[in-house]
């Protein structure tokens, strides 16, 4: 598998080409890989609900000040307690520790790249929506939702 976030470029035969966020490389993941788009995943809630990634960013980046979000190499208990305190009802059976530094380490490299202020104006959310859609090699996720 290809670990990490990529933006869908184009098409090509038998798969699709990428650009790696990191090192702006690009390659072409053959369509045998799970790929799958950040807009599609979300975190799991309590009661069987799921919130959006997208939208989950939204709150992390509105509660920063109040709780900026920790590295994605903090403790467990660090990793819990930012958790509870921006996603009071995420379900603390099927989000484990491991889930929370994945949606960490991608909050934090896609930051600088997208605007998540959900005040942001027409123009500059349809400019970051070219970023918006990066995918995640799934053969490499815990779950297919974050």
């Amino acid at each position: 598998g290809q670990p990490g976030l990529f933006r869908a470029l184009t098409m090509a035969n038998n798969g699709m080409v990428v650009e790696d966020l990191d090192t702006k490389q690009r390659k072409r993941i053959p369509n045998s890989n799970s790929i799958g788009s950040l807009a599609e995943m979300s975190l799991y809630l309590q009661d069987e609900e799921t919130i959006p990634l997208r939208e989950l960013f939204v709150t992390m980046t509105n509660q920063a000040e109040a709780y900026p979000a920790p590295s994605a190499k903090a403790s467990d208990e660090e990793l819990r307690a930012y958790f509870e305190a921006v996603v009071p009802d995420y379900d603390r059976d099927r989000v484990y520790p491991s889930v929370m530094k994945k949606v960490l380490r991608w909050f934090h490299q896609l930051s600088p790249l997208v605007d998540f202020n959900p005040e942001a104006s027409e123009n500059e959310s349809n400019e970051s929506a070219e970023i918006e859609a990066p995918t995640v090699d799934e053969n490499t996720n815990e779950e297919t939702k974050a």
